[in-house]
């Protein structure tokens, strides 16, 4: 609308009623807004192009052996001649846990009751800290698989990792390419592309 500004509040206020101050910020934002989506946009299409010439070198390589490629593509590690760069294709797991994992978590509880009688309640805490949830709820796969790890001659430990294992359920894999150089110690530094 001509001659007004859109406030957070979703009114039309007159410009001349904005302080210049609030106008210099505004334009500033969009701007370097705008800025970001294209460079958002540049990077997008940069990765892709990356995975298509990885998998088109994955496909020279099996041309060159006789052999046919198809299917999931797994991880590698291109590094360059002079290996002072690299570049890594990964495809992580993702998964997440069913309803069975409240089951466990109970299980799992009342086995540190039933081991800390008289011992440090802070004991009982380093469990706990494997079921926190983020912001969204979620469970982390990494702590709660860090659990499955732990070798204890326990039957009721031993029933609940059974249902943590029976709770697991994979919903997709997620690709990734990552960019690094030797810095000046000889160390790779991943080159962030934001």
């Amino acid at each position: 609308m001509e001659g007004y500004m859109m406030n957070a509040l979703g009114h039309w206020v007159p410009e001349a009623q904005v302080r210049e101050i609030d106008k210099v910020r505004d334009g500033l934002v969009h701007k370097m807004v705008e800025g970001a989506r294209m460079l958002e946009g540049h990077a997008r299409k940069f990765r892709e192009a990356c995975f298509a010439q990885v998998s088109d070198l994955v496909e020279l390589a099996a041309q060159e052996h006789g052999v046919a490629m198809g299917g999931e593509k797994g991880n590698l590690q291109l590094t360059s001649y002079d290996g002072r760069m690299k570049v890594v294709r990964a495809n992580d797991s993702q998964i997440t846990f069913t309803e069975g994992m409240t089951v466990a978590r109970k299980m799992i509880f009342d086995c540190i009751g039933k081991w800390s009688e008289g011992a440090d309640r802070n004991l009982a805490a380093l469990v706990h800290k494997a079921f926190e949830t983020d912001r969204q709820g979620h469970l982390s796969a990494s702590k709660i698989l860090g659990i499955l790890s732990c070798k204890i001659e326990d039957a009721d430990w031993m029933r609940a990792m059974d249902v943590i294992r029976n709770s697991i359920q994979m919903v997709g894999t997620k690709a990734y390419i990552r960019f690094y150089e030797k810095d000046e110690a000889g160390e790779f530094r991943q080159v962030a592309l934001g």
